[in-house]
């Protein structure tokens, strides 16, 4: 039996194919790296006990444009003024800016790219004495081989490159940028909720300053009304003088109290011109706020809070793009365990005269795939990608955390706000029966039937108990903006609407 000869090419195409596959398999991860960290998804009923039986109301989160609904013209304009003018707001959009540049340069070196280069020069080649002999018709004949050592060597080259990206690094890693960009523009948002919640919360402050310095003033007056009837009774010796001096001493520490209440309010409108960015003397020129008196004591909450606030917080979404800006550069971290598979192009003109480049003699053409396998880099691209997986874990748990904190926010803004409401409750009946104490009082008095000083004294009962209605209105107010920032503030994200645009 005649045995056939082996076919080379087919037995060359075979070996290199099993080689190949066995630098895949050498190369490819061995999925050894894994998330340490898991993502929480808040409970349905993660606030039950703190929502107790409110009805939810579909359209209780708060709308955009919430600060009108505290009826100053003044607040408005100045929260405007404080966003446009504020250094933290200049911060947090120079990162977005930051963002989107590190993802248009990435995209500029990825894909197809292409470079053309001219060059002229005059140039000195060695110059080589002597000559070769050639053999012509049997006779040696020398012949110089340069007779001239200048040239003017030129060349116009074309040389494109295109990464195929057959295993997604590219693409991963654009996701990651994108990410990452599109968390810059949240925490711009979140620099802004922070900035605004602050200035009106501050504004409020400034308002129940006011509010308190005039129930200061107004104790001092009867204070000095009493003050001068005790001392009018010592002089004519119907007192011992113990009565007078006590009400001497009152007077003298409402004059303290009123000169703090001033301070009080100057530091106030100090804070609040900081916060505008335009200096601390802007809240000075501030007229007295005028905010809306809130009439509202059932506290609306929206429907499934715990699950909808992940997309209306913005540190919320901001974690969670980080997340997914993290798992793109695994993504591109794992795909280096593969070949790289490249195409590269050249084409141009190049000649040793610069006469003769644009002549056919001096046209040139490659093009062919470029390989490189990382047959030898795995403990490094192991190491890398472990990395990677480590940050992930971390911005997981940082996800997990803003989370946590969101719903611990949520919850004490809730209860503070019911404490208040039952206190001003209370304190608003107290507050009446004052009321009722002060009228029967002058009535007595304008018959003869009571003294001046005991009417007097009802009457400063009355500014105390006010002052302490104030400052419960005061910290329900407080409570109130707070729940809005716990709320997100009118932010509302949609995260497949909105990412992935770059």
């Amino acid at each position: 039996m005649k045995l056939r000869a082996p076919n080379l090419p087919v037995a060359c195409t075979a070996l290199a194919s099993i080689v190949l596959a066995l630098m895949l398999t050498a190369c490819v991860d061995d999925g050894t790296a894994r998330h340490a960290v898991t993502m929480r998804a808040p409970a349905a009923d993660a606030l039950a006990k703190t929502l107790g039986t409110v009805t939810p109301a579909a359209q209780a989160w708060p709308s955009a444009d919430w600060i009108a609904a505290l009826g100053d013209p003044q607040l408005v304009a100045l929260v405007n003024e404080t966003v446009a003018n504020s250094p933290d707001i200049d911060v947090a959009n120079s990162r977005v800016a930051s963002a989107q540049a590190q993802l248009e340069t990435f995209g500029s070196t990825s894909g197809l790219s292409a470079t053309a280069t001219a060059s002229a020069l005059k140039a000195r080649l060695p110059k080589v004495d002597g000559a070769t002999n050639v053999d012509i018709a049997g006779n040696s004949v020398p012949i110089n081989l340069f007779t001239d050592p200048w040239v003017s060597p030129a060349s116009v080259t074309g040389v494109a490159h295109y990464d195929l990206d057959l295993w997604g690094r590219n693409r991963a890693a654009t996701r990651s940028l994108v990410s990452a960009r599109d968390a810059s523009r949240v925490d711009a948002q979140q620099a802004r909720l922070s900035l605004v919640t602050s200035v009106v919360t501050l504004y409020g402050q400034l308002d129940a300053d006011y509010a308190l310095r005039d129930l200061v003033a107004q104790k001092q007056q009867d204070e000095q009304r009493r003050d001068t009837i005790m001392q009018t009774r010592m002089n004519r010796g119907l007192d011992t003088g113990y009565d007078a001096q006590d009400a001497h001493i009152r007077l003298i520490k409402l004059g303290l109290q009123l000169q703090q209440a001033e301070d009080t309010i100057t530091q106030t409108r100090l804070q609040i011109g900081i916060l505008t960015g335009n200096g601390p003397e802007r809240g000075l020129a501030l007229a007295r706020p005028k905010l809306a008196t809130s009439s509202e004591t059932v506290l609306p909450l929206p429907a499934n809070l715990p699950l909808q606030l992940l997309g209306r917080r913005p540190d919320i979404v901001a974690a969670r793009l980080r997340v997914d800006s993290a798992e793109g550069r695994i993504d591109a971290a794992r795909a280096q365990f593969y070949p790289n598979i490249d195409l590269l192009a050249t084409a141009g003109l190049s000649t040793l005269n610069i006469g003769s480049l644009f002549s056919s003699s001096s046209a040139l053409f490659a093009i062919g795939p470029a390989v490189s396998l990382p047959i030898f880099e795995r403990p490094r691209l192991r190491a890398q990608l472990h990395g990677e997986q480590a940050n992930a874990d971390t911005m997981i748990a940082l996800y997990n955390q803003a989370l946590n904190t969101a719903l611990g926010e949520v919850a004490r803004s809730i209860a503070t706000l019911r404490g208040a409401d039952a206190q001003i409750a209370e304190q608003e009946q107290v507050v009446a029966a004052r009321n009722r104490i002060v009228w029967i009082s002058d009535e007595r008095h304008k018959r003869g039937l009571l003294p001046e000083e005991t009417l007097l004294s009802a009457r400063i009962s009355l500014a105390d108990d006010q002052i302490q209605l104030v400052s419960l209105r005061a910290q329900r107010r407080d409570a109130k903006i707070a729940l809005i920032r716990a709320l997100g503030g009118g932010f509302d994200y949609d995260i497949k609407e909105n990412h992935g645009n770059a």
